[in-house]
């Protein structure tokens, strides 16, 4: 772990955090820290490795609804890239083989691909404050 490559090149460990030294080299590990922490650190790689190949294929970024490579507005979506393009794009070498569908047709399903997520999760969220409530119920 950090702390203990931390505390090996010390002569007195201290905490790598707010330096408060410690008489002997023992310390709890807190397993639920150490999981949420490989687990956003894993979150991390995974954007790091996503993030170069959208910037590589994302020549047509929505900024102000124009295409940043033919100026023109974007009304088509690539199914591959999964990046709104202008028609000009679409004749394009980077897009060659790709498939399109109109950006507006993307924006309504991704919209009740989201509400549908919501409602469920809302449902969820109910169930939980009822297993809640049943339980202080039950401690009372």
């Amino acid at each position: 772990s950090c702390i203990d490559k931390v505390w090996g090149s010390e002569k007195t460990p201290s905490c790598p955090e707010c330096r408060e030294e410690f008489p002997s080299r023992k310390y709890t590990v807190n397993r639920l820290l150490s999981k949420l922490s490989e687990k956003a650190r894993r979150v991390q790689q995974a954007e790091q490795v996503r993030k170069p190949h959208q910037e590589q294929n994302c020549h047509c970024v929505l900024e102000s609804q124009q295409c940043l490579e033919h100026k023109e507005t974007l009304k088509l979506f690539c199914q591959e890239d999964e990046i709104p393009i202008c028609a000009l794009c679409v004749v394009s070498t980077k897009h060659s083989g790709h498939s399109f569908v109109s950006l507006q047709e993307t924006v309504n399903r991704l919209q009740n691909k989201l509400k549908k997520a919501s409602s469920l999760l809302e449902l969820k969220l109910m169930d939980i404050k009822a297993l809640e409530n049943q339980q202080q119920q039950m401690i009372s």
